[in-house]
């Protein structure tokens, strides 16, 4: 049975790498610096150790096109995508339900700042 990277991570002694992924509608450099402050402070509280942040930038919530998301999904090494709070997936249940199920089928998990796991 294979181990979550969380776990793999902490068996072998070492800190979980996490990348940092948000999702802004509109251009709005404040309301992103915000948003990486946030999960720049999260990742040594929870002892992760954070790679990079990706941002996907005009991006809606109904949209499942995500190039951070996938870039963040897709990195070795890296046990998942920290996020600010469920919203920055979607605010939408359908388009969340989908996105849930892509990033189910990675080894990836999404951490929630605001509510502990997405």
């Amino acid at each position: 049975m294979k181990q979550s990277p969380r776990r793999e991570s902490a068996r072998l002694g070492l800190r979980p790498t996490v990348c940092g992924y948000i999702r802004v509608e509109r251009p709005d450099e404040d309301a992103v610096s915000e948003r990486k402050a946030v999960i720049q402070q999260y990742c040594p509280e929870q002892d992760f150790l954070l790679e990079t942040i990706f941002t996907d930038r005009t991006v809606c919530g109904g949209t499942l096109t995500r190039p951070g998301l996938v870039g963040v999904l897709s990195l070795p090494g890296v046990i998942g995508a920290v996020i600010p709070s469920e919203e920055h997936l979607s605010q939408y249940d359908l388009p969340l339900a989908r996105l849930r199920r892509v990033i189910a089928r990675t080894s990836s998990e999404v951490l929630c700042v605001e509510a502990g796991e997405a």
